[in-house]
């Protein structure tokens, strides 16, 4: 529980002034107070997003915290009891876009986040404030990567998030659907990696081709 994914987390760091405390961090984050012979993630604040990476700690005062982690940046003047979540760093991680390709503007572009879904907003607004988060939109889940829209109907998305789970998402109608591929035959077995290589076909867009230990394609959209 401490560390379920080394090769993601693994950040350890141990107060400047007391060497019995020492911070872990993980999914969520850990703390000890007996020099690392026992961990609690009860004594933190636990009102944050999960999936944490970098943590700094104030020398001067080490109440005084900055979190880093999937959910972007935190602060805490207490010790972790509360964090103060900062909204004003465009810091988000975005892995790959795609673009609606429609010949009337504005155009949409979407994008796949690191743990926060998929992104879509307009290439241009009408508005004096220009693109804000209002016309931002929201979909899919987790962390998500490759993004591709129909031509024919860009309304209609294929994505993906961790693990080869595929998604075909109506942005209209808000229709959901996974299509991931499943083995016919149940011993076989399919295996996907992190961020797997989505493409749609240029000449016929019910054409879609997914990567995994062996390349995947439908004609139908997903349906088989």
């Amino acid at each position: 529980e401490l560390d379920p994914r080394p090769m993601y987390y693994s950040q350890i760091r141990i107060d400047p002034v007391n060497p019995n405390k020492i911070w872990m961090l993980g999914t969520y984050i850990f703390v000890s107070i007996d020099g690392g012979r026992t961990f609690s993630k009860e004594k933190t604040g636990e009102r944050i997003h999960v999936d944490h990476h970098a943590i700094w700690i104030n020398p001067k005062n080490t109440d005084h915290l900055l979190l880093g982690g999937d959910g972007g940046f935190y602060m805490s003047y207490n010790g972790s009891k509360t964090w103060n979540f900062i909204d004003n760093l465009p810091i988000a991680q975005f892995y790959a876009i795609g673009i609606d390709h429609r010949e009337r503007e504005p155009y949409w572009i979407y994008g796949g986040a690191q743990d926060h879904g998929v992104y879509g907003l307009p290439s241009k607004t009408f508005s004096r404030m220009g693109i804000t988060n209002g016309d931002v939109i929201n979909v899919a889940y987790g962390d998500a990567f490759h993004v591709a829209v129909n031509p024919e109907n860009p309304d209609e998305l294929y994505t993906e998030n961790q693990g080869g789970r595929l998604i075909y998402i109506n942005v209209n109608t808000q229709e959901e659907k996974y299509i991931k591929p499943v083995p016919g035959n149940s011993k076989e077995t399919y295996r996907f990696g992190w961020k797997c290589p989505l493409v749609m076909s240029s000449h016929n867009p019910d054409i879609i081709y997914y990567g995994g230990n062996k390349v995947f394609k439908t004609t139908n959209q997903g349906h088989s």
